[in-house]
């Protein structure tokens, strides 16, 4: 149960995360924070990895095309995730987002074990069901690309640790450039509006360490720990715990409707996180 902790720990960060980006990208471009997110996330990760910096950007020359494909996957999954947060309400964004990585977890496990099929439907069931409710075309969409490559990457980082090419905080180091160079590339080519005062510097550094260098840290860590299938089950706790928050703090109206959603979805997950 321990080495699940860092899973757990990602679920309420990311959920805390998801809520803050909502609220300060509704008078802001995403755009901003994707920015000041990645840049900060190279400097953390880089700083407290200093010693191995030297041998890590020469493997990470070495196995370019692994780190290709990370970045990749990263830029698409995270400009989807701050996208996706300004446009729709953050449960159901996380619902969906998080739960489609469990279907894909529920079918690799169908292999183990044959209750798999009931987990999967009810999951899919649940994720249809809110996407319906969901008005926002923009945030459906962002939804199940974020959803989709959280478990490409989850996959993929995992079987790069495991033949021990990378270690989870030489992955944090070089995950972000994709990103990075995707958001200024958006910035140059549509001359996105970004007002920059004194005030919102604070801000600028605060949010991204919140809710980009704890979540991702906590996620890297699960991965490690849990092993991608696990991790993406823990993982997807994150809607009700989001929701619980949004009670908690009165961020938004939470209908009858959502907390049944809820309660059934941490239901079924608690079902499947029993037989551990």
């Amino acid at each position: 149960m321990f080495m699940r902790l860092a899973s757990f720990a990602y679920a309420f960060s990311m959920a805390l995360a998801i809520i803050l980006i909502h609220l300060t990208t509704q008078e802001k471009s995403p755009l901003l924070f994707v920015i000041a997110s990645a840049l900060i996330a190279i400097i953390w990760f880089n700083i407290i990895n200093y010693r191995r910096l030297l041998h890590l950007y020469r493997v990470a020359y070495q196995q370019l095309r692994s780190v290709l494909i990370i970045n990749l996957i990263i830029a698409i999954q995270w400009m989807a995730t701050f996208y996706g947060a300004k446009y729709a309400i953050p449960f159901r964004l996380l619902l969906v987002g998080f739960i489609i990585p469990v279907i894909f977890s529920n079918l690799v496990l169908t292999k183990q074990n044959k209750k798999q099929w009931f987990y999967f439907f009810i999951n899919l069931l649940l994720t249809i069901f809110i996407i319906l409710t969901m008005h926002n075309l923009v945030g459906i969409i962002c939804a199940i690309l974020a959803g989709s490559l959280s478990y490409c990457y989850r996959k993929y980082c995992f079987s790069i640790m495991h033949k021990k090419i990378f270690s989870k905080l030489d992955i944090l180091c070089l995950r972000n450039y994709g990103l990075l160079l995707i958001a200024l590339l958006a910035y140059c080519l549509y001359r996105v509006p970004l007002t920059m005062t004194w005030s919102v510097i604070p801000v600028l550094i605060t949010i991204p360490l919140l809710t980009f260098v704890l979540p991702i840290y906590f996620n890297q860590l699960g991965i490690n720990n849990s092993g991608s299938e696990r991790h993406s089950v823990i993982a997807s706790l994150t809607p009700t715990i989001a929701i619980i928050l949004s009670l908690l703090f009165g961020i938004e109206n939470v209908s009858t409707l959502s907390l049944i959603i809820a309660f059934i979805a941490g239901i079924v997950l608690i079902l499947q996180n029993l037989r551990w």
